[in-house]
Order: C-alpha cells, then structure tokens, then sequence
C-alpha cells in the first residue's frame, strides 16, 4: 500500500485529490476481484448461471470511470456482500437470486450508452422496480409486478421489457439519460414510468430512498456491530418517498465556502444519500459497512446536516483505507471498552479510532470556518472537540495494537491532532 494514500498530513487537513482518487481507483480493483470470485463460486454451485458470468465480463468491458462507478455504488457494495454472506451450501436458493441480480448493474448501463447488444433476463423488486443504479433511476412497471422475471431485450431505438404475463414494453433510450421527454411515460398509456432519483452537490451525489437494499433496517441497539439487520428492508414510513432537500444543500453549500477540499472528497466518497425520518427534533444519520458509500441521515438544520455528513463521509473514507489495510491488528476486537466524550456508553478501541479519525474532519472544517466567519462556529464547543480528540489519541497510544500501516497512519493522526491544536490557539491570540 503506498504511504501517501494513509498518511494524513496529505489526505487529512491538506487533503490531495490525486490520492483520494488512487485510494478509490485501487479499491474498485479489489472488488471487482472479489466480485470475480464469487461469480466463480456461484457458477461452480449453478451449472447454468452463464449469465451471471456474461454480466461479470459486461462489468468488466466498460470504461474505467463508468465501472467504478458501478462498483463503488453502494447498492454494488451490498450485492457483493450479500453473495459472499450466501456462498453457503444452506443458503444456496438466495444466493442464485443474489446472483441474478448483477444483470441490473449491466444492462441500464449500456443502453444509456447505446450500447445494448444482447437480451438480459433479471428480476423486478419488492415494488416492481427494475433498478439502474449508475444512472439513478427506477424503471417501474407498478406493484402488480413485482419480483417477477422479466427480459431486457435490445432494440433499434428503445429497449423492450418483456414479461413473463406477456407484457411488453418499449422504453427509448432517451429515458435511461437526460432529462425525460414530454408527455412523462405513465403505467396507465405507456405501462411503465420513470423514477429518477434527485442530485445534490453540483449533480454528483445522489438523493434518493427508493432502492429496498439502500433501506436499512435498525434493531435500536444502536451499536457499530448489532445496530442494523444485512437482509430485509424497512417498509415502514421512516424513508420518505419525496422528502425535503432544503437543508441537506445548504449544508453542502457550507462545505464548499468553507473547505473546498473537504466538498471534493465528499463528492468522491458518498454515492449516495439517503434520507429519513426520525421525527421533529432529532437529529440522527449513520452509515453501515454493508452500504458502503451510503450516508442515511434525517432532516435537520444546516449546520447539524453538515455536521452529519461530515462525520458520516469521513467514516465512509476510513473504510475505504481499511478495505485495502485494516490498520488495526484486530478491528472487531471489543474487548477493551473506555469512556469517550462523544457517547454516554464506553466505546471499544476499534470505535474510539473511527471517532479520531470522524471528529477530525469536523474539528478541520469547523476551524476553517471559524477562521473565516467568527459567527459560525462555537469557539468553545471547538475547544472541546479538540481537547476531546486528545483525549481519544491517549486512548489509542495506550491500548491500540496497530499493523505497520496502521501505525503510520496513527502517527500522521496524531500530527493533524497536534496541527488543529497549534492552529486554534494561533486564531484565538489574534482575537
């Protein structure tokens, strides 16, 4: 692993868009490996999932920027997770139908690139969708589908849905890119529409609910390992279909005034927002490692938003860092738990240097805008935060057991701790 990708002097406050980008480059290598491997496994359990196989080499033909693109798409993440976690001879039947599902990563793609040249035979979801996550959309063919089979077939100037009733449909090209054309498809003349998800963030983030795999399920344990369930997605009303975009954009906007730097690599790391409902005056937002490039967060005022996604983008980064080097020689090791000022519950060592690593990123933009606007941060609250990543430094000095890399990454940690520090004190004496 090369040294700049981890060293934080280079992607911590002096962020360099050039290794982000490596990082993200060398993990879409690896899982498309690892996505190679469990189509292998998957053709070695099921003689005939020659399609699986045809969708893998599909994959693997399009250009760079457009496979990572698929690959590093969190509704990928959970595809791939999902194959891995039923590779198991007990869970075979939902491992075929994992498998199937990679056609959706293929076909969407290219026929928005014109470039559809075989039938594909997939499956609709829970709602009677046909997912095309590269191009944020949902072909919908209503709930009377739903999980039904249905063929992708090419044709000269649209694509045909066939389904198994005898439903057939034509979807020109023109609605999987752009803005669709007037008169709107509908079920009831056309039997299908179009759902397209929103954009944010000059239209590289996308907004949107609609992806069953993308609605987590919560346990209310609210802890890192037991807080959410892998299968089955929450079908109650805490995923609002249309919900309000207001505070999420100006809390981006914020991010882009104040640490540009900070705006490109939240561009770079999230894939995907996904907002909730938590009720009025709570204010919460997570991100699970099995929706990797995900950020699930509740409507809040700008400054909590931005807050949130912060903190939610920097976990999303660490875990890019950890695919490749998991930095700590044991990272699901709990057994040592230690109070932290962020949580009311001890949290354990590999918990305490996520937190290191997220309110960092919080403590750096808060400082550049304090630096810059006197009026919108809390000089106090900042001071905490960094007596309070200190303190969590200590912790980490103390009982972190780190692999080589993991340990020149602590090191550079520790100098942005040291850094924030030394720069918050420098403002304050010109107060």
């Amino acid at each position: 692993m090369n040294n700049s990708l981890i060293d934080l002097a280079e992607i911590g406050y002096e962020i360099k868009p050039e290794h982000s980008k490596r990082l993200q480059e060398l993990v879409s290598d690896k899982l498309l490996g690892q996505a190679e491997e469990v189509v292998l496994v998957n053709i070695a359990f099921n003689r005939e999932s020659s399609e699986t196989l045809s969708a893998l080499l599909a994959l693997r033909e399009f250009p760079k920027e457009r496979q990572m693109k698929i690959l590093l798409h969190p509704s990928f993440r959970y595809w791939l997770k999902a194959m891995r976690r039923t590779s198991q001879a007990e869970n075979l039947e939902q491992h075929f139908s994992f498998a199937r599902k990679l056609v959706d990563f293929v076909w969407s793609e290219q026929a928005s690139r014109g470039q559809l040249d075989k039938s594909w035979t997939t499956m609709t979801d829970e709602r009677g969708g046909l997912r095309c996550p590269s191009i944020g959309r949902f072909i919908e063919l209503g709930t009377s589908y739903t999980n039904c089979v249905v063929q992708i077939i090419p044709g000269n100037e649209a694509v045909v849905i066939q389904c198994m009733d005898g439903l057939t449909i034509q979807i020109p090209f023109e609605d999987l890119r752009g803005p669709l054309m007037e008169p709107l498809p509908t079920l009831e003349d056309h039997g299908y529409l179009v759902s397209i998800a929103s954009f944010l963030a000059d239209g590289s983030v996308e907004v949107s609910s609609r992806d069953p795999w993308l609605r987590v399920r919560l346990t209310g344990t609210n802890q890192r390992t037991t807080g959410t369930e892998f299968f089955g997605a929450d079908t109650d009303q805490r995923y609002p279909d249309c919900p309000s975009l207001t505070n999420l954009d100006k809390a981006l906007q914020l991010l882009k005034i104040y640490w540009t730097e900070g705006f490109d690599d939240f561009v770079r790391f999230t894939h995907v927002i996904v907002p909730m409902d938590f009720g009025p005056h709570t204010y919460c937002g997570f991100t699970v490692s099995s929706r990797q490039g995900a950020i699930c967060i509740g409507n809040a005022p700008p400054d909590s938003t931005l807050e949130m996604l912060i903190h939610e983008n920097a976990h999303v980064k660490l875990r890019q860092i950890q695919f490749l080097d998991s930095l700590l020689s044991d990272p699901s090791d709990e057994s040592i738990r230690l109070p932290v000022p962020w949580r009311l519950d001890p949290r354990p060592i590999p918990g305490i240097f996520e937190g290191l690593f997220v309110f960092s990123h919080v403590a750096e933009f808060e400082l550049r805008r304090l630096n810059a606007d006197r009026t919108g941060v809390n000089s106090e609250q900042l001071e905490r935060r960094i007596h309070a990543l200190h303190y969590a430094a200590q912790c980490l000095e103390q009982h972190a057991n780190f692999t080589d890399e993991g340990l020149t990454f602590f090191r550079a940690m520790l100098r942005w701790v040291e850094k924030l520090d030394e720069r918050f004190a420098s403002l304050n004496s010109y107060k």
